[in-house]
């Protein structure tokens, strides 16, 4: 459904760009066909309508840093999937 977004926030996810890393990619586990990547801490984005996801449970979204080095690590966040109204 369009009009939902994500967002990269330094929280409490454990996730770090490491040494290395210029963006974070964002990838749903249940539709991996689609990315999309952020440049910048709080510069929200839409997510893709051309995903194929859930009409209800729970998922992931796995943020990896881009370029990856050896002290980055990706954070992974569970998702609730809601139905349309």
């Amino acid at each position: 459904m369009a009009g939902q977004t994500l967002d990269v926030i330094e929280g409490p996810y454990g996730g770090y760009t490491g040494s290395l890393g210029k963006s974070v990619v964002a990838t749903f586990r249940e539709d991996p066909s689609v990315s999309t990547t952020f440049t910048h801490y709080r510069s929200t984005q839409p997510i893709p309508t051309s995903l194929n996801l859930p009409c209800g449970g729970s998922g992931l979204v796995v943020f990896s840093p881009e370029p990856s080095s050896p002290t980055a690590t990706a954070a992974t966040v569970t998702v609730n999937y809601v139905g349309q109204p």
